[in-house]
């Protein structure tokens, strides 16, 4: 009797082995696959945000005219809610007021009272990452790319054409394809180590590609082979423009009007505008 528990026992020592041993196997195979269901997953929920602001974009342009609101404070890097500048005062109205974002004043820029985790930010993403590299003014971040119009108040000298564009101009293509109104962030290795830290926090999506907001309101899913660098060396920035139309004029440092987008044969190019050489990139 003694000799058959004991066998009985060692049999089931080493079943049990077997067993741990198996569920350690099926749990390296089942893992990377849970993880892409996620990611799946997050990608739905970001189209979503971005279908949103867009929906936001719409009822605020029936308020103002049928013209968006400027862009965030420094959109091509770290992209802020900021009440510093008239161009990005109206874009703070638009978060307040259209998407529902509380915030309180803090600086130069505004920082949310509320849930962190609102159309403004990437569900692949995450504010709380930003805490530590901007522990100042991390709940000001938007964790998206908006890219259309002026950025700073050199860009109001010629509101109408730069820093408040229309609406239904944003929605006619270029000769070559859709505009984009906002992205996913993503960035490549840029020269400006500070900027590039802040760059590796924002990156949505694994950098295996993006969600992009057109111009017409839909929502697009754009693979990594259409994102490239064009200008914002310093940060790295990358954008969709081997697909899309993206508005880089009016800036701090230059007041052209001035695209870049794809050119036709798979990669991209840059246009500086008028209203005779291409009308429709033109508000």
């Amino acid at each position: 009797m003694n000799q058959q528990r004991n066998a009985t026992a060692t049999f089931t020592l080493i079943e049990l082995l077997v067993v741990v041993a198996i569920i350690g196997v099926l749990a390296s195979m089942l893992l990377p696959a849970l993880s892409r269901a996620r990611e799946k997953g997050r990608r739905t929920v970001c189209m979503s945000n971005l279908r949103q602001q867009g929906l936001a974009f719409a009822m605020y342009a029936g308020d103002y005219d049928s013209r968006m609101p400027g862009t965030t404070r420094t959109p091509y890097s770290s992209s802020r809610l900021s009440h510093y500048q008239p161009v990005e005062r109206s874009y703070l109205t638009y978060a307040n007021e259209f998407i529902g974002i509380a915030t309180t004043p803090s600086g130069d820029n505004d920082l949310r009272t509320g849930s962190l985790t609102d159309a403004l930010v990437c569900p692949s993403n995450s504010l709380a990452r930003m805490a530590e590299w901007d522990p100042s003014h991390w709940k000001s971040q938007v964790l998206y790319t908006p890219l259309y119009g002026g950025m700073t108040s050199g860009a109001v000298t010629d509101r109408n054409r730069y820093a408040f564009p229309r609406l239904d101009r944003m929605g006619e293509n270029g000769p070559n394809g859709p505009k984009m109104v906002v992205s996913d962030s993503m960035a490549n290795t840029g020269n400006t180590s500070g900027a590039w830290g802040n760059w590796v926090l924002r990156n949505n999506h694994r950098m295996e590609g993006g969600n992009v907001l057109v111009g017409d309101g839909s929502a697009q899913w754009a693979a990594f082979r259409a994102w490239a660098q064009s200008g914002f060396s310093g940060e790295g920035t990358m954008l969709p423009i081997r697909d899309f139309y993206v508005f880089r004029g009016s800036t701090g440092w230059n007041a052209n009007y001035y695209w870049s987008g794809p050119n036709g044969s798979g990669g991209f190019a840059n246009y500086e505008a008028t209203p005779t050489v291409y009308p429709t990139l033109w508000y």
